[in-house]
């Protein structure tokens, strides 16, 4: 099946998802299976689903790693926090909501910003409702090659010498302009190059650097995901979508609770699909590298899909449109309802400084053009009746809809006794 999607329209992955089989399309820029950034195109925790990540740090130098879950519905940032890999470094976790709440949860030592006891990192209320599906976003925030932080952590015996003086490197520091960091100033992100972490009451006498310099992540990260229902026994997963030369700087950012009505260019809301903080780091990553057309920009996808129920066999489809959120204002779009989900009325927008009433410039939702056709294995072509694609060969059964409205779409393909395969 082709779909066509609007004109600007962006299909990072396609992921063909079935019982006993899974094949995955998707357009990238890497063209060895490393990046400095990596898309996974779906997560869920849908019934009795988990969905586990594994990140390798392949360089001889300390990697500092931004992760961060989109919830399906909208891209809001429903979960982040950093990861500081030690050289040849391997990360491993996963997401379920089997405690009651959505958890991601590791086993894994490496050192992360902020430390959590136990390694489970619960995704705060503010957009947990609705992330029960989504993507994920790895982007390499810097690299670090030789100071306090290399040292801190660094493995011995399975174990990094000292995360909590790595974590001390992710205070806020300045939420405005650059500064430039000396030898006892406070721990902290004092600009996207440069941080200034703790020393032990030894490592003063020995006079040791508390200051950290990084430059940019190389394309050194291989990511890859697998997607698990352990009651049913499906499991699938593949390589995430690897993106090279995403940023040519470091984007070091803190990882502090923001402050109600005070900007931040170093939260934690940096770095993202379009790049580091503004204040010292380029923008327009995610026009110019992502949605290029020799990046990720697509206007249609074309897979595979069987419906078997004899055979036990059906297929689901993730569409995934990552990145919508840079579309919008953020600002006035959260103030539009409880849940994020709308743009402000007229008379709350008149209100802001500036007015304006326009906060939503997204893709979504995009329309599925079926001119193209549904083809099966007959070489059979069908015209689709008005409102929906026609699921060949069961002429008259069509999609529940031709729209798809979110940053991650499921589509289901079924026929007669067939469960779809995501829930």
């Amino acid at each position: 099946m082709k779909a066509n999607f609007k004109q600007l329209g962006l299909a990072t992955a396609v992921a063909a998802a079935t019982v006993g089989y899974a094949g995955i399309t998707q357009a990238a820029i890497s063209s060895n299976g490393l990046g400095d950034m990596a898309i996974v195109p779906y997560y869920t925790v849908e019934g009795d689903f988990v969905s586990g990540l594994h990140i390798t740090n392949t360089s001889d130098a300390t990697q500092v790693v931004k992760l961060r879950w989109r919830r399906g519905s909208d891209s809001m940032d429903a979960l982040d926090f950093n990861i500081i890999m030690s050289p040849h470094d391997v990360w491993t976790g996963f997401i379920d909501d089997s405690s009651g709440g959505i958890v991601v949860k590791t086993d894994d030592t490496t050192c992360t910003a902020p430390l959590r006891p136990g390694g489970d990192f619960p995704m705060p209320g503010l957009y947990a409702s609705g992330a029960e599906e989504g993507y994920i976003e790895i982007i390499g925030m810097a690299q670090h090659t030789d100071g306090p932080m290399a040292a801190a952590a660094l493995h011995a015996a399975g174990v990094p010498a000292d995360c909590g003086a790595v974590e001390s490197n992710f205070f806020r520091v300045s939420t405005t302009a650059p500064a430039v960091p000396a030898e006892g100033n406070a721990k902290g992100v004092y600009s996207s190059i440069a941080t200034v972490q703790t020393l032990t009451a030894a490592q003063l006498l020995a006079a040791v650097p508390s200051i950290n310099n990084f430059e940019d992540t190389p394309n050194v990260l291989k990511v890859s995901y697998f997607i698990r229902d352990a009651a049913s026994g499906l499991e699938f997963g593949s390589d995430a979508v690897h993106i090279q030369d995403f940023a040519a700087n470091a984007m070091m950012t803190n990882q502090e609770i923001i402050i109600l009505g005070v900007p931040d260019a170093y939260s934690f809301l940096f770095p993202d699909m379009d790049g580091g903080s503004p204040l010292d780091t380029a923008r327009g990553s995610y026009d110019g590298i992502i949605r290029a057309a020799d990046g990720l920009g697509a206007l249609s996808v074309i897979n595979d899909w069987s419906v078997a129920s004899a055979r036990n066999v059906s297929t689901d489809w993730v569409v995934t449109l990552p990145g919508q959120y840079l579309m919008l204002d953020l600002t006035r779009y959260t103030l539009g309802g409880a849940d994020g989900t709308d743009c402000p009325t007229a008379a709350q927008a008149a209100a802001l400084v500036p007015a304006s009433v326009e906060c939503n410039a997204r893709d979504i939702p995009v329309v599925l053009d079926a001119s193209n056709g549904v083809w099966d294995r007959e070489e059979g072509t069908f015209i689709p009746s008005e409102g929906g694609l026609v699921i060949s060969p069961e002429v008259g059964l069509v999609p529940n809809a031709t729209i798809l409205p979110f940053e991650v779409n499921v589509i289901e393909w079924t026929a007669g006794s067939n469960e779809p395969v995501l829930g």
